[in-house]
């Protein structure tokens, strides 16, 4: 669907980790159909990671809740947490006319953003989906680090024409991005749960449906690890908006998601995940002879230390922040940071904010300061634009902390003041890369102003959080 540290030693880039990601492409692809064919049967697979869902609820440490109402597609819908469920061994998203976030439809997304991700495998959940105009379900992945494109679609629906499924791939780099897929007729899949499926190499992506080979994708090929989406858009340019023939509430059903990992003689496949920090692999991929030696490197966010090193291959409590293991067989390698004391702290938690404008109720102020990566502040579709932070008191500022959504400053300035009248220009930035943006700055102030000066989208400014750190 659509680094340097300040920790203990030093100040290092955010690797994105809360920049949310695009929602799924609006245009349906358009590659032909490949012929099916049987699932090949040469490649072993190992089940490394599932959810089968059979507890009373979505399991936190595999899962992240959206709480958004996103700008993207023209979709229609909040993404609401309690539209999110588990019932009779099944995770159900519930698609209703409801209103909240400011939409007048309510739906769910749930994803395993820092909880887990992989670069190739086998990725396959069994699912019954909604039938309804202007009702969007997907099954996709997207990158950990937080970039767009690439995205793997295993599975889109459009609610009007329930017996068609859509798989795609897209690449590039905005706006010369590129995608292109396969749609598949079959069965109504709203009618029984049926499997949908990719397997992942390096080289191309198979796609299934019900253990039969529907597409293949033979070129630009993602090569980076990839954490698993599921969710229900309601309207967008795509698959249209609800009319007159459009019957809510909707559920989509999964009864399970499964992750394998290919097991050859050959090669060896590396899977590492961390929160709160980023491994940096030599050499870098994810896939290597038997045998070769890889060094791993521990790259902590702000404000974090490496704590440990854990899995296959890995001395049992190493905390060097860099370590080597050997390809001699599949590695699953976590990288466990925890908070370092010795860093500067977050003052800006809760502090009061204000702004030159703001998008809409849905988006106020108060959601760049108070610490929830999932809410955000929007201003209007103009230049310039500022937020400003009032940290109380004079307080000595180290670091300020950018976590900006899609819609980022291309160019801004970092001001600071004592009383909110005369200001100080303490950074200026004239080349903005969006996500997560940490500025080293040294500082005395009460209060600390971001002013956006030229917009990289056609959208107002928008940040989930604004962090200002020190002492």
């Amino acid at each position: 669907m659509i680094l340097t540290a300040l920790t203990g030693v030093a100040l290092a880039v955010f690797a994105q980790a809360a920049a949310k990601p695009p929602e799924p492409a609006p245009t349906p692809p358009t590659t032909p159909t490949t012929p099916a064919t049987p699932a090949p049967a040469k490649v072993e697979w190992k089940l490394v990671w599932s959810d089968e869902f059979d507890g009373k609820s979505l399991d936190a440490s595999r899962w992240r809740i959206e709480d958004l109402s996103p700008l993207k597609n023209q979709e229609r819908q909040y993404y609401a947490p309690a539209n999110a469920t588990v019932e009779n061994g099944n995770m159900v998203i519930l698609s209703e006319e409801k209103a909240g976030g400011g939409r007048a439809y309510t739906s769910a997304q749930i994803d395993t953003h820092l909880k887990y991700a992989r670069a190739f495998g086998r990725f396959e959940a069994r699912m019954k989906l909604p039938k309804t105009k202007g009702v969007w379900p997907a099954f996709w992945l997207l990158p950990e680090d937080g970039r767009w494109p690439p995205e793997i679609d295993i599975m889109e629906l459009l609610g009007h024409e329930p017996d068609t499924v859509y798989m795609t791939t897209h690449w590039g780099i905005v706006p010369r991005n590129a995608h292109a897929g396969s749609p598949f007729k079959g069965p109504d899949f709203s009618q029984d749960f049926h499997v949908f499926s990719c397997e992942w190499f390096p080289d191309h992506i198979d796609f299934f449906v019900d253990g039969v080979k529907r597409y293949t994708a033979p070129k630009e090929i993602p090569q980076d690890p990839m954490y698993v989406i599921f969710n229900v858009a309601v309207g967008g340019e795509w698959p249209g908006f609800p009319d007159k023939t459009t019957v809510l509430p909707q559920k989509m059903l999964v009864d399970y998601v499964r992750v394998y990992e290919p097991v050859e003689s050959a090669r060896k496949y590396l899977s590492i995940n961390a929160a709160h920090g980023t491994v940096k692999l030599t050499p870098p991929a994810y896939v290597f002879p038997t045998g070769e030696a890889v060094s791993l490197t521990a790259l902590p966010e702000f404000g974090f230390r490496l704590a440990r090193w854990e899995g296959a291959g890995v001395d049992k409590g190493a905390n060097s922040p860099t370590i080597k293991v050997v390809m001699s067989e599949n590695r699953d390698v976590r990288a466990v940071f925890e908070i370092d004391p010795a860093a500067p702290k977050l003052l800006s938690i809760g502090k009061p904010v204000t702004v030159s404008s703001t998008q809409g109720t849905e988006f106020p102020p108060k959601s760049a300061t108070d610490g929830n990566p999932a809410s955000r502040w929007s201003s209007e579709f103009s230049d310039p634009q500022w937020i400003s932070v009032d940290l109380g008191e004079k307080k000595s500022v180290k670091a300020v902390r950018l976590n900006w959504e899609a819609a980022f400053a291309k160019k801004y300035t970092i001001d600071v003041s004592d009383d909110a009248k005369s200001w100080h220009t303490i950074h200026k930035q004239d080349a903005g890369h969006g996500g997560d943006e940490i500025v080293p700055v040294d500082a005395q102030a009460r209060y600390v102003r971001v002013t956006g000066l030229a917009r990289a989208t056609q959208y107002g400014y928008s940040l989930w959080e604004l962090g200002v750190y020190g002492e």
